[in-house]
C-alpha cells in the first residue's frame, strides 16, 4: 500500500515537474532573458552593468593572481542600493498609480525594489566591517550576483513578471549560465594572457642575453684595447730600457777611453821624464887612434 501510494505520488511529482514547472520555469527564463527587448527603458541600466560585468572578467582572466579587494566589494554593494533607487523612482513616476499608491498597490514589485536597498545596505555593512570571510564576501560582492540581483529586480519592477518561486528558480539558471560563460571567457584571457606573459618573458630574456652578449663583447674589446696599451707600454718600456743601458754602456765606454788616453798620456809622459833623467853615456876612443897636433 505504501509502495503504491509512494509510486503514485512519484508520478505526480513528475507530472507536476514537467507539465507545470519547468514550463514555467523556461517561460520565466525567456522573460528574463528577452526583458529588454519588450522594455527599452532597461537598456540604460543594464548597459553600464554589462559593461562593468564584462570588463572585469576580462580584467581578472589577465590578472588571475590578483583578487578583488575589500574597497571593491564595498563599491559593488553601494550598485545595488544605487539600483533600488532607480526602482522606487520607477515606480513612482511610472506606476498607473499616483505617488505613494503605487507602492501599495504593487506590493510584488515594491518588495523587490525593497530587497534589493535592504541586500545593498547589508552588504554595504558587512563589508565595510569585514565581518564575513574574505573569501565568501568576494564572490558575493563579485560583479556578476551583484549585477544579476540588479537586473533580475529591474526585470520584475520594469515588466509585469510574477516575483515567485519560479522567478527564483530562473534567475538561478541564468547566474550559473551567465557564470559558466563568465569562466570559460575568463579561463581564455588567462590562457591568451599567459601565452603573450610567456612570449613577453622570452623575449626579455632574448634582449638579455643578447645585452649580455654585447657588454661580454665589448668588455673582451675594453680588455684587449688594455692589453694592447699594456703591450705597447711595456714595448715603451722595454725600448727605454735598451736605450738607456746602450747610452749608460756608450757612457762607459766613452768614460774607458778617456781613462785608457789619460793612462797612456800619463805613461807617455813618465818615460820621457825617465829618459830625461837617464845620463848619456861617453863615447869610447877608437884604439889607433893618433893625436894630431
Amino acid at each position: 500500500m505504501i509502495g503504491s501510494v509512494s509510486q503514485g505520488q512519484l508520478e505526480q511529482f513528475v507530472a507536476w515537474l514537467t507539465g507545470c514547472f519547468l514550463p514555467l520555469v523556461q517561460q520565466r527564463l525567456t522573460e528574463l532573458i528577452l526583458a529588454p527587448e519588450t522594455n527599452p527603458e532597461m537598456i540604460w541600466m543594464i548597459i553600464p552593468l554589462a559593461i562593468t560585468t564584462l570588463v572585469m572578467t576580462l580584467y581578472f582572466g589577465k590578472n588571475w593572481e590578483e583578487e578583488l579587494g575589500w574597497n571593491t566589494a564595498t563599491g559593488n554593494a553601494l550598485v545595488l542600493v544605487f539600483v533600488s533607487i532607480d526602482l522606487m523612482r520607477h515606480l513612482h513616476y511610472t506606476s498607473a498609480y499616483e505617488g505613494l499608491l503605487a507602492y501599495y498597490y504593487e506590493p510584488y514589485k515594491t518588495i523587490a525594489a525593497l530587497f534589493v536597498l535592504f541586500e545593498g545596505a547589508l552588504l554595504l555593512v558587512l563589508n565595510f566591517f569585514h565581518i564575513l570571510p574574505k573569501r565568501l564576501t568576494f564572490f558575493i560582492s563579485s560583479p556578476l550576483p551583484i549585477n544579476l540581483i540588479a537586473y533580475v529586480a529591474m526585470t520584475v519592477v520594469y515588466t509585469n513578471m510574477a516575483f515567485d518561486y519560479a522567478t527564483f528558480v530562473a534567475a538561478t539558471l541564468l547566474f550559473a549560465m551567465l557564470y559558466v560563460l563568465l569562466m570559460l571567457v575568463k579561463y581564455a584571457v588567462k590562457l591568451s594572457s599567459d601565452y603573450v606573459r610567456k612570449e613577453k618573458e622570452l623575449e626579455l630574456r632574448e634582449e638579455e642575453l643578447v645585452k649580455k652578449a654585447k657588454l661580454q663583447a665589448r668588455i673582451e674589446q675594453e680588455v684587449k684595447k688594455e692589453e694592447k696599451i699594456e703591450e705597447k707600454k711595456e714595448e715603451e718600456e722595454k725600448n727605454e730600457i735598451k736605450e738607456r743601458v746602450k747610452e749608460e754602456l756608450k757612457e762607459q765606454e766613452e768614460e774607458k777611453e778617456k781613462e785608457d788616453e789619460e793612462i797612456a798620456e800619463k805613461v807617455k809622459e813618465r818615460i820621457e821624464k825617465e829618459v830625461k833623467k837617464k845620463p848619456k853615456p861617453k863615447k869610447k876612443k877608437e884604439q889607433g887612434d893618433t893625436d894630431v897636433i
